[in-house]
């Protein structure tokens, strides 16, 4: 919503079922995590992707669907001449070589003791889309919550600013990174304030 109230064009590639949930005035591609034609036809023309890709259950199957997934994205965008994407990750996943901080290895553990295919998950996408060619930002939200944009929040490369934040404000920072280069091949945390 965000994006089309700022007057942006919005194309959106949604499995069949979610398409009654998109909002009027987005252009719609229906399509599976698999269909590559449908993926390169839903990127051609693009500015940016954003992708709120995400492991949707904690099974071993995860990791290989998302990666899949973002490798077929990722060539799609590159095919078609599309730099931006503007991934959605975890607060817990670790980039290689990443010094992990006191509270994030918590953090981590519990990860690993409750949904560990999802970590697994989201650090094989990670891994992917950060070996690309292409301008990504890996966004990484902790606990995400419903609700609109409150406009409170702050994002760091070195630590979760808090362990909470709005779907709104998730999205208006997406949306701000598909727009700027401040976070251009960076994996920033970013959390209500």
């Amino acid at each position: 919503m965000q994006a089309l109230d700022a007057g942006h064009q919005v194309s959106a590639y949604a499995r069949p079922a979610s398409v009654g949930s998109l909002p009027p005035g987005v252009e719609v591609h229906e399509g599976g995590l698999d269909d590559v034609g449908a993926i390169a036809k839903a990127v051609a023309g693009a500015d940016a992707v954003l992708s709120g890709l995400g492991a949707r259950k904690n099974t071993a199957d995860q990791a290989p669907m998302l990666s899949g997934a973002y490798e077929r994205i990722c060539q799609a965008m590159t095919d078609a001449g599309v730099k931006r994407l503007v991934a959605i990750s975890g607060s817990a996943t670790r980039l290689p070589d990443e010094p992990v901080a006191f509270g994030r290895r918590i953090l981590r553990g519990v990860m690993k003791l409750l949904g560990r295919h999802m970590l697994r998950a989201n650090e094989a996408a990670a891994a992917v889309i950060l070996g690309t060619q292409l301008e990504w930002v890996l966004v990484r939200p902790p606990l995400i919550k419903d609700g609109g944009p409150t406009g409170s929040r702050a994002a760091s490369l070195r630590a979760t600013p808090s362990m909470h934040i709005t779907v709104g404000d998730v999205a208006g920072f997406m949306l701000e990174s598909a727009l700027s280069d401040e976070w251009v091949r960076e994996a920033p945390f970013v959390a209500a304030v």
